[in-house]
């Protein structure tokens, strides 16, 4: 039995306000993949904790792209001030991704598996509409009305109160402290 083998390779995406968000691709050495699967990260969590995950996709015959969001991880960079705007994560960063894996080989079955924020955002990019279908993990929202009592209390205090204060006076949020 011959081992699977594929490439990995970062690469660098352009966004259409020119923008340049890091990434990562997976790509199975055989001539025609099954398709592509962006994932799309939860909020406060790198690319690099999806690359397990990225590889088992790989080794099933998909093309795998990870990427950050731009202002966070491998796309964080000192001369990026702009204040971040969830909708750029959406309408900039996923389309400019999307766009990337159209010109890819296998690129006619395009999927998006989006965790958290990831699989909330999706709809809000242009070429969402473009994909051939989509994954969601754990990515309902946490309104604190969905909740039992007294669970919807505490989502309402995380949500609404905790997360402001934690954020007061900060340029970025302090995940390590949740």
């Amino acid at each position: 039995m011959t081992e699977f083998t594929y490439h990995v390779k970062p690469i660098q995406i352009i966004c259409q306000d020119k923008t340049q968000i890091s990434g990562t691709q997976f790509s199975p050495n055989i001539k025609n993949p099954d398709g592509i699967v962006i994932i799309s990260a939860a909020i406060g969590v790198g690319q690099a904790f999806y690359h397990e995950f990225a590889r088992f996709l790989c080794e099933h015959k998909f093309c795998v792209i990870t990427f950050d969001y731009r202002g966070t991880g491998d796309s964080r960079t000192s001369s990026y001030n702009i204040p971040l705007k969830l909708e750029d994560w959406a309408i900039q960063d996923m389309d400019a991704v999307i766009t990337h894996a159209a010109t890819l080989t296998g690129s006619d079955h395009i999927f998006l598996a989006g965790h958290s924020i990831g699989g909330q955002l999706f709809s809000l990019a242009e070429q969402s509409k473009n994909l051939t279908g989509v994954i969601l993990i754990a990515a309902s929202f946490p309104y604190w009305k969905r909740w039992p009592f007294p669970r919807n209390w505490m989502m309402y205090f995380f949500f609404h109160i905790l997360i402001r204060v934690l954020s007061i006076g900060r340029k970025r949020f302090p995940t390590r402290i949740l």
